[in-house]
């Protein structure tokens, strides 16, 4: 069985990896290491490299290949690696040439020469469709992450700019920007909902005498680390008149970081009335209430429904 007869399979892939790795993302100035892109690129090209093995092994999978056919595998995958990596650099799609990408690379292309021989043909069958879903996650973890820097980027500048910044005076003369935990793309989860129907409308307990008014709009049960943990989202009342903000949820929440990492009165995430009974909740995006900043601001209180009991190490840090 030639090469040909085969070959098809990984061309494919190979091909769909290339297509993947191109798909424009959000502009961001500064790519850092992403633990779950390097994965994605080492897992990437084992799948593929076993497919290249394959497609070249003229024993249908069962024994070992020539040294020259492990090389020819080698030098192919290698160059796919490390012309994804130059069209990253020299495409205007803000993607960003990395060689630490290429070296995650070959470390999975070496991975997947020393063990092909102990897979058989009808298991490497399966691995097209394994390497389109890393493919996928890939895509989705540098996404994520590239759209939480953003976020915290935008934040620093609304506390820099004294327009928009709940910081006094003193604070803001020597901010620079807010600290947050590095992005963790497993704490951008997804959510089922439980809606509710006709929930009145209540004062909301906050840090001074005020009361703004709220309803609980549905409860959020999502699962992170094998556990399953549920959330109450609320709805404000007076933004539910503004045409721009009728959309908008509350979500507090209390975590084991609290009075340690983060600020002790717990944070918030705002998100927006989703269609389905689905919901993103991502913590990268979880920011501090102004309370966190000044004394003059009145902020609502947390309930102790919301507290999670585990650290979310994700979004903006305590301010010091």
């Amino acid at each position: 069985m030639t090469f040909w007869k085969r070959g098809w399979i990984p061309s494919i892939a190979s091909l769909a990896l290339i297509w993947v790795s191109l798909i424009p993302l959000p502009f961001i100035a500064e790519i850092k290491f992403i633990p779950i892109d390097k994965m994605g690129h080492l897992v990437a090209f084992f799948v593929l490299s076993l497919l290249y093995l394959w497609a070249f092994d003229q024993r249908d999978g069962k024994g070992n290949l020539s040294h020259i056919k492990n090389w020819i595998t080698f030098l192919i995958a290698s160059f796919i690696g490390a012309f994804i990596e130059l069209l990253q650099h020299y495409l205007p799609v803000n993607r960003f040439g990395d060689w630490m990408d290429f070296y995650f690379d070959i470390a999975g292309i070496l991975i997947a020469i020393i063990i092909y021989p102990m897979f058989k043909r009808k298991v490497l069958r399966r691995f097209g469709l394994m390497l389109a879903v890393f493919s996928v996650l890939q895509v989705n973890g540098q996404e994520t992450y590239i759209t939480s820097i953003e976020y915290q980027k935008e934040l620093s500048e609304e506390f820099a700019n004294p327009e928009t910044s709940p910081l006094d005076s003193v604070d803001l003369i020597k901010f620079k920007e807010l600290d947050f935990f590095p992005v963790d793309t497993t704490l951008r989860v997804e959510a089922t909902l439980i809606k509710e129907s006709d929930t009145p409308f209540f004062g909301m307990i906050t840090t001074t005498d005020r009361r703004p008014e709220y309803r609980k709009w549905a409860t959020v049960v999502f699962k992170w680390d094998g556990n399953e943990y549920q959330l109450t989202i609320f709805q404000n009342k007076k933004l539910m008149e503004s045409p721009n903000y009728f959309d908008y949820l509350f979500l507090p929440f209390l975590d084991l970081t609290n009075g340690k990492t983060t600020y002790s009165g717990g944070r918030y995430i705002d998100l927006r009335i989703p269609e389905g009974d689905t919901i993103i909740i991502d913590f990268n995006k979880a920011f501090n209430p102004y309370c966190a900043y000044s004394h003059h601001y009145s902020c609502p209180v947390v309930p102790s429904e919301n507290y999670l009991d585990f650290e979310v190490r994700a979004g903006v840090k305590k301010f010091k």
